[in-house]
């Protein structure tokens, strides 16, 4: 006999739907960037493996959350034909905040913005928001920006820091399945879709 097949799977699912104001989505961008920046920094083992020094662990944990901001933005990016102004106005909004929050200083939004801003061009090679959704390509692309990272930060080849890379790699492909949950289950209010700042439909399954 082949497999048991549960009954229950082949119910309809139900769903309930959120409508967000702007800054309502933008928070929910922004906690689950955070959930993920949480996870890397809370790695007691993956950290001493870099060898890092005071300095360049301050950089690496900037570093490292802007990836996360990248690939937020470019999980939200990919497959919308939206107007440039909106995906900037919510970019800036969305890595403004998380600025703010990991750093514990609303003053330090705007230089963290400016960070993103400058390592932007790179992390778009490294992690290009072009393409159809390709799960396995993305984490790849991922992996690949954080190897970046960390040679930028410790000046070592990548075999020197293989343990690091392969703890840290997991917890940003979590923080990924999280971003292409949102992203698959929100879409701009209609009704709002023009103004500066429009309402969000955001699925949640019951």
């Amino acid at each position: 006999m082949g497999a048991t097949v549960a009954l229950k799977d082949f119910l309809p699912k139900h769903y309930s739907e959120l409508l967000l104001s702007f800054d309502e989505y933008v928070g929910t961008w922004g906690e689950l960037i955070e959930v993920g920046y949480g996870s890397i920094m809370a790695d007691e083992e993956a950290f001493p493996s870099l060898g890092l020094d005071d300095s360049n662990a301050v950089q690496f944990s900037v570093e490292a959350a802007l990836v996360l901001c990248h690939d937020a933005m470019r999980t939200w990016r990919r497959g919308r034909r939206v107007r440039e102004s909106l995906f900037g106005n919510l970019e800036d909004a969305v890595v403004g905040r998380v600025g703010a929050t990991i750093t514990g200083d609303d003053g330090a939004a705007e230089e963290f913005l400016n960070l993103y801003k400058a390592h932007k061009p790179a992390f778009a090679q490294l992690m290009p928001h072009e393409g159809n959704p390709d799960d396995d390509k993305e984490i790849r692309e991922l992996v690949i920006a954080l190897r970046y990272v960390v040679s930028r930060c410790t000046g070592k080849n990548d075999d020197s820091n293989i343990t690091g890379i392969q703890r840290f790699s997991t917890h940003l492909a979590e923080a990924h399945k999280l971003f292409k949950r949102l992203d698959r289950n929100s879409i701009p209010d209609g009704n709002t879709l023009f103004s500066k700042k429009p309402r969000f439909i955001v699925r949640t399954e019951l």
